[in-house]
């Protein structure tokens, strides 16, 4: 293994690039490039084509998933594998739970759980124990073997005991003691213990991994890497803040600062993750160090002056400032009022930056912020505009979730939040907005306001009907519901203009054009098959059973456009893998419809862990 470090991310790709110019023996075979997230595939593919002058085959699989590869190319595929992907955990501790209810030792779980209708808390519990079960066979796969050898009472590993047996009883006679050996923790000590480079089928490996970012990875995965360096080429690019080494943890397990010596005190509070990093490397793996190099930056901003610190570990006496010149700006620390304005200031602030430097460009700026979903819509309202404005700034935002990509995939989970609640006209009309539903009912985004303008003037506020306003312990009074308004709205069409009176206690409503008749019908259209389905997806249903409700509501609602099957596919895929996943785990209980609802948003916000 080869490791190249440095504090300045230009350099290491520089030296990636170097590595890469060296032909493999098979020149048709990918390259093969870890990373951490969507946006570092982009922008290294941007940097290795600049300084290649061009650069294709290539794939950027994340190190979790490169991992499995390499171990069924090892050991060969496990069957038994998915039982322990969280998905499936998340069921089978689902079902554990409610049969483990009377164990003492479930006392906290049982009460916690207690008054739980349509399983909600269980399977919000289930899917967080889940991601705790799948963090610790990556994080700490000591402590999950050791619960399999029969250590530890607590809860936990009583539940990882039962879930293990669990597993055993679903499987058929004789495979059930191989499904202990499928989960990640096993497979890593298998493969550790047994790997060897003689009995790997050519061309089972890539012949070359590079790896960058490596500071993040887990313990685990350094160690499966160094192991398979025994027979693959393999290239680490660390960027380290500091050329020091960063001293003794504080614990093998449980490393999270430096321990010991004058600290710098960002890289004390925030150095953890890069000192386990190093302590593993130094102390477990054997590695030849790459021809990166650290970069000492010029003193000329506070910046500049605080990687320096960084680099050197540099303590300065307490109190001490860090020098400043006039209109150093660095750093900035900057308060906005709202996310709204962040994005406004960020702009002014490009702009400035653009002005200020004729030589920086568009795409040498990255702006990294939390939950970029929440942020796109504000990104595109501030960002967007005439390409040949001379204050116009291109832009591309990465790391999106796949649901913000896929119109047909929000409107499916906003709509399941629709047919939950009390169908306020806010939210109704919102739902309209989308375009697969539009196309699907036939009304065009121009028609939108007009409709506004109708559900406003006929006084629809909220609820189907009177019965649905009495489901919320309220009055049952029809007045200012959906069915009121629309009973308004087509006794405005069907009486003539000098009959538009009181009718049936109903005052018609008087301003619908006849041109207009044909929108009317599809906006009732919409409204009736939305009340059907409010009324049809009332729970509890097993998975299956909801899944099938579901599949109804994508054809009723979305349109089926051959232009825009793409859309569709993965809500499909995603109803298919939660049925395969709770009856890989056994799990038939009824549950709520919120239950699902939170499942498959999951499924549709969350890519592959990296």
């Amino acid at each position: 293994m080869y490791v190249h470090r440095s504090n300045r991310m230009e350099v290491l790709v520089d030296e990636l690039a170097t590595v890469l110019r060296t032909p493999k023996l098979d020149v048709l075979a990918p390259e093969t490039i870890l990373i951490q997230s969507q946006g570092m595939e982009r922008w290294l593919g941007r940097e290795l084509a600049n300084r290649l002058g061009g650069f294709a085959n290539a794939r950027f699989p994340f190190p979790r998933a490169f991992i499995h590869e390499a171990m069924d190319a090892v050991l060969g595929p496990n069957p038994h594998a998915a039982l322990y992907e969280r998905a499936t955990m998340t069921w089978a501790v689902a079902a554990l739970f409610s049969e483990l209810r009377e164990d003492r030792a479930f006392a906290a779980v049982a009460g916690y759980l207690r008054d739980d209708e349509g399983a909600v808390r269980r399977l919000q519990l289930a899917e967080r124990v889940a991601y705790l079960f799948d963090q610790y066979l990556i994080y700490r796969p000591k402590l999950v073997l050791g619960w399999e050898a029969g250590r530890g009472t607590d809860w936990q590993a009583l539940l990882w005991r039962a879930l293990v047996e669990r597993y055993e009883r679903l499987e058929p006679l004789g495979e059930a003691r191989d499904q202990r050996k499928a989960h990640f923790a096993a497979r890593a000590l298998e493969f550790e213990r047994n790997f060897t480079p003689l009995f790997v089928e050519r061309g089972a490996l890539p012949a070359r991994v590079c790896v960058v970012g490596g500071a993040s990875l887990p313990p685990l995965f350094l160690r499966l890497l160094a192991k398979l360096a025994e027979c693959v080429e393999v290239h680490l690019f660390w960027l380290a803040p500091t050329r020091e080494y960063m001293g003794q943890a504080a614990s093998d397990e449980d490393a999270l600062a430096w321990s010991g010596g004058d600290v710098h005190s960002l890289l004390a509070s925030l150095g953890g993750v890069g000192a386990a990093f190093q302590q593993i490397l130094e102390g477990e793996v054997s590695y030849v160090d790459g021809a990166g190099e650290f970069v000492e930056p010029a003193p000329d901003s506070v910046l500049h002056v605080l990687q320096g610190d960084l680099l050197a570990n540099r303590v300065r006496d307490g109190g001490a400032r860090l020098p400043r010149s006039a209109g150093d700006d660095s750093i900035s620390l900057v308060s906005c009022h709202s996310p709204m304005r962040e994005v406004e200031v960020l702009r002014d602030r490009l702009l400035a930056l653009f002005e200020g430097d004729p030589s920086l460009r568009p795409d040498d700026v990255v702006v990294m912020a939390p939950r970029i979903d929440a942020y796109v819509p504000l990104i595109e309202a501030v960002f967007s505009g005439d390409p040949g404005d001379p204050l116009a700034i291109p832009y591309r935002i990465a790391d999106r979730s796949k649901r913000s990509l896929n119109p047909a995939a929000e409107a499916l989970l906003r709509l399941l939040g629709v047919l939950r609640g009390r169908l306020k006209a806010s939210e109704v009309l919102d739902l309209l907005q989308a375009e697969p539903v539009r196309r699907r009912f036939g009304i065009e985004a121009t028609d939108l306001p007009e409709v506004y303008r109708w559900v406003h003037d006929a006084g629809i506020r909220w609820a189907e009907d009177a019965a649905h306003r009495a489901e919320y312990g309220l009055p049952a009074e029809p007045a200012n519901t959906w069915r009121f308004g629309l009973r308004r709205l087509l006794l405005g069409h069907a009486l003539a203009d000098d009959q538009r009176t009181v009718f049936a206690d109903v005052v018609p409503y008087d301003a619908l054009p006849n041109d207009r008749v044909e929108l009317l019908g599809k906006f009732t259209r919409f409204c009736e098959t939305l009340f059907h389905f409010r009324r049809v997806l009332r729970g509890p249903l097993s998975v299956v059973g909801w899944c099938e409700r579901l599949r109804e509501v994508i054809e009723a609602f979305l349109a089926e456009d051959p232009r825009v099957a793409w859309q569709l596919r993965p809500l499909h895929t995603a109803l298919h893998e939660l049925e395969a996943s709770a009856g890989l785990a056994g799990f038939e209980e009824p549950v709520a419809l919120e239950v699902l609802a939170a499942q498959l948003s999951e499924r549709l916000e969350t890519d592959s862990a990296s």
